[in-house]
């Protein structure tokens, strides 16, 4: 459980490693939650304690819930289910919502999707596609379109498409709408040359993080023709 008395993210991360060293079958993660008629809700009113927004909430489980499946441990649970959630006029305080397990692995995602992004040192980007399992569209998306305005804020694309075309889950391709131009010069008769502009657009390919990004040109066209010369 997140967000108890006394807890920080540090805290929480040393306290999944040395549950991770026992090996567990699979794990539950939950956010502290303040209840009606408890000792927490006593020492919340009090000023003593303060519970975990819903965006640290999210944040915190989403640096933990990597680190359990990467070891092999199944999270069968994050945040409570609907059916587990307690009656809402008793919760006083804390980050409940209904949807908290979407939220953190949309947060995971985008850190994914990110990570990724800063490792190519693409600049001069407009366009980015995302490609994913169809059944991980709407979380690459993120809730209300969290994600895509995310990327489209803070690294200037103009569009950002998700797409479900991939066979394989928690597995993404991205595709950069940005065009490098070869130019081929081929001399011909006397001074006259021909140049030839290829444009090239590239897939980012990166399967399983972190492992090394790979490119592959997707497509190519001659986008122009020129002669000059005699």
């Amino acid at each position: 459980m997140l967000g108890l008395p006394g807890d920080t993210l540090e805290k929480s991360i040393n306290t999944a490693k040395r549950l991770i060293e026992l090996k567990p079958d699979m794990a539950r993660i939950y956010p502290t939650l303040v209840i009606r008629d408890t000792a927490l809700e006593q020492e919340y009113i009090g000023g003593k304690y303060i519970p975990l927004s819903l965006d640290e909430a999210v944040r915190w489980c989403s640096i933990l819930v990597p680190m359990y499946e990467n070891a092999g441990i199944k999270v069968i649970r994050v945040g409570l289910h609907a059916e587990e959630l307690i009656r809402e006029n008793e919760i006083v305080a804390g980050p409940v919502h209904p949807a908290f397990g979407a939220l953190v692995y949309s947060k995971i995602w985008l850190d994914r999707i990110t990570e990724t992004i800063e490792k190519t040192s693409m600049h001069n980007k407009r366009k980015l596609i995302i490609h994913v399992a169809p059944s991980d569209v709407s979380l690459v998306t993120g809730q209300n379109r969290r994600n895509v305005d995310f990327l489209k804020e803070n690294y200037r694309f103009s569009v950002v498409k998700v797409i479900g075309d991939q066979n394989s889950r928690n597995s993404f391709e991205m595709e950069f709408g940005i065009s490098y131009l070869f130019t081929v010069i081929l001399l011909v008769k006397g001074f006259q040359r021909t140049i030839i502009l290829f444009r090239c657009i590239f897939r980012l390919t990166n399967k399983l993080l972190p492992l090394p990004a790979r490119w592959r040109i997707r497509h190519v066209r001659v986008c122009g023709i020129f002669r000059d010369g005699a």
